[in-house]
């Protein structure tokens, strides 16, 4: 999202183009880099800070965290449209929520569920997890 305003508000100021198009990747990949680095950087050492604190209280610091970060992204991009600094530190913040919230998701699983029903348990979590993605990518 951050980086269709950014290319929307390049396409209006340069028009097409070829200052346009490598405009749009250099932004595109700025984006790319902000959301990937942290997640792979942060996703090292998530395991273990989820194996050493309550899986529960985990996830809801996470959630918690999530909620600030969409608001402040919210509030970024109703004041600047365009984009700008703030939307891409959201974004960076939210690689790392995702990265510290998915190892708890899934270790409180076996906490939660007797042995034999752990594989349905799973399913049930990825098969929600993914019609998510799905439906607030459509939207």
């Amino acid at each position: 999202m951050v980086a269709l305003l950014a290319i929307k508000q390049l396409a209006s100021q340069i028009g097409a183009g070829p200052e346009f198009e490598a405009a749009s990747q250099a932004q595109t990949t700025l984006t790319f880099v902000v959301f990937t680095l942290p997640l792979m950087l942060v996703s090292i050492f998530a395991g273990v800070f989820s194996d050493r604190f309550s899986k529960r209280s985990v996830i809801v610091v996470m959630k918690v965290v999530e909620v600030v970060l969409m608001a402040l992204g919210t509030w970024a991009l109703y004041h600047n449209p365009s984009g700008g600094i703030l939307p891409l530190i959201v974004l960076g913040g939210m690689a790392v929520q995702s990265a510290l919230f998915s190892p708890a998701k899934y270790g409180i699983l076996p906490e939660l569920l007797p042995h034999e029903r752990l594989a349905m348990g799973n399913g049930q979590l990825e098969l929600w997890t993914f019609l998510a993605i799905i439906g607030g990518t459509g939207t």
